[in-house]
């Protein structure tokens, strides 16, 4: 490869890569799933998560999991999976309507996701162990926490509790002031910074190094 091509590719941004799965040609993941019957739209589907999501959570091996769907097998593969999965990728997907709206009972994502939770019912009472069942478990956790990302991302600032002080002596109450003081507005800054961030980008892409500092956000704005 040219140097000037292979210094190409280090500036390019994440989302402008393509990535390569025979196993998909091979594959119709709409046998799996009484959601979605378009084969092609799954496909690019799954070519989204593979591309931002994959290696931040890899629940499952893509060999034998495309391998024992194409063959009808269900070791490594099944309704409650795939449909877990197909909950978490839906968001990756940035072309799919209204992804974001977890909400809106129209969406793909909350059909995959709806589905997953009856197949997990389903299979809960039947008290069987299977890997495929803890796999499905590890993707609809992440849906999850997505969902309390995306509910604290449109809070406002002022909506913040501020942080319950501990019972202290008077003396103590004056050094402990400022420390909480700093710390509300290291918070403020923090969610003033990320929401410039997306008003500059938008919410078309999935950034996931910012998930970190959006999770944060999420789970110490969720007091119930």
């Amino acid at each position: 490869m040219d140097p000037a091509q292979l210094a190409a590719l280090f500036v390019k941004p994440h989302h402008a890569a393509e990535v390569i799965i025979p196993w998909l040609d091979s594959v119709e993941p709409s046998r799996w799933t009484s959601v979605c019957s378009n084969n092609v739209l799954m496909g690019k589907i799954l070519r989204a998560y593979f591309l931002h999501d994959y290696e931040w959570f890899t629940f499952l091996h893509k060999y034998y999991f495309f391998q024992n769907m194409a063959a009808a097998r269900q070791r490594f593969c099944s309704p409650l999976l795939v449909n877990s999965l197909f909950a978490l990728a839906c968001y990756c997907y940035h072309k799919l309507p209204q992804r974001l709206e977890f909400w809106n009972p129209h969406t793909l994502g909350y059909k995959f996701l709806a589905e997953a939770r009856r197949l997990w019912e389903v299979e809960e009472a039947s008290s069987s162990n299977k890997l495929t069942t803890l796999q499905a478990g590890l993707f609809i956790n992440v849906v999850i926490h997505y969902y309390y990302v995306l509910i604290n991302l449109h809070k406002p600032v002022a909506a913040i509790p501020p942080p319950k002080p501990p019972k202290l002596s008077k003396r103590e109450i004056a050094s402990a002031n400022p420390i909480q003081d700093e710390f509300v507005d290291a918070y403020i800054r923090l969610e003033t910074l990320l929401r410039i961030y997306h008003l500059r980008h938008g919410f078309d892409r999935l950034d996931i190094f910012l998930l970190a500092y959006l999770v944060f956000l999420a789970f110490t704005n969720h007091t119930t």
